[in-house]
């Protein structure tokens, strides 16, 4: 497993269960807002003690970085704490096939100039202001655009145009 990969592990799993975790995962007697060593199933002791050790490795500039963000965490509203856990779950609920796809479409978002993450939100503003059969018109259309090739793409285009041109909107 990459780097990035185990820090993108690292920072989910630090927001959902914090940093002080990684002390019990240390001393076991240590005490704090996470539940006692004691109390963790084997599973959990297992998990935590692997997940010590990467972030023993991980550069501090790194490891400042993560804290960061877990303190951005701990002050979001309730709302978006759970929103965020949730997204968690679901996340953790993907094939590996699923998270590789969803991964690379984030790493695409964030690739974006801002302009057009702009337009991207505001044409799903749009779409998700219109009635839920109208949507849904639309995401077989663009499913089915997904799955044309170029060329049936380049003469669906055509279409449209003498269509457009001819004045006809259906």
């Amino acid at each position: 497993m990459n780097m990035k990969k185990i820090t993108g592990w690292l920072v989910c799993f630090l927001i959902l269960t914090g940093i002080q975790t990684f002390a019990i995962a240390d001393n076991p007697n240590a005490s704090g807002d996470s539940p006692s060593w004691q109390s963790l199933s084997e599973n959990e002791k297992d998990s935590y003690r692997d997940l010590y050790k990467k972030w023993r490795d991980l550069p501090e500039s790194r490891k400042s970085e993560l804290k960061e963000k877990l303190r951005r965490f701990k002050n979001l509203p309730p709302e978006e704490k759970n929103r965020i856990r949730e997204n968690y779950k679901r996340f953790q609920g993907l094939s590996e096939d699923q998270k590789q796809s969803l991964m690379n479409r984030y790493r695409r978002w964030k690739s974006l100039p801002p302009e057009e993450k702009q337009r991207l939100r505001e044409a799903l503003k749009k779409l998700e202001s219109l009635p839920m059969e109208k949507r849904r018109q639309i995401l077989k259309r663009h499913r089915t655009w997904l799955n044309m090739s170029p060329e049936e793409r380049d003469v669906l285009k055509g279409n449209l145009k003498n269509r457009i041109k001819n004045g006809r909107h259906d």
